[in-house]
């Protein structure tokens, strides 16, 4: 009875993996549907070493940025105004 029962048991369990394997195969169509993204073009400027040594220069000039300390408001707000001056949109 003990054999019968898991015999039933391993029965179903099979059948239920064989027919959880289906064919799911999708039309060429749809498959061209899901991996077409739009891109947009993105202005990406030269990078210039003058520019970034003069930017760390002036975040070193605040001296150690310990959080809470006029260093690091002043750095801070440095960082800001000079972000805005290439974006919009700083946070």
């Amino acid at each position: 009875m003990k054999t019968k029962l898991h015999f039933t048991f391993i029965l179903f369990l099979i059948s239920v993996l064989f027919f959880s394997c289906g064919d799911n195969k999708k039309t060429s169509k749809e498959k061209n549907k899901s991996t077409i993204q739009k891109t947009e073009k993105v202005f990406i400027p030269d990078f210039n070493a003058d520019s970034a040594y003069y930017f760390v220069a002036k975040q070193v000039e605040f001296g150690p940025r310990v959080p809470g300390s006029k260093a690091n408001a002043a750095c801070a707000k440095f960082l800001e105004n000079t972000l805005k001056s290439f974006s919009t949109d700083v946070t």
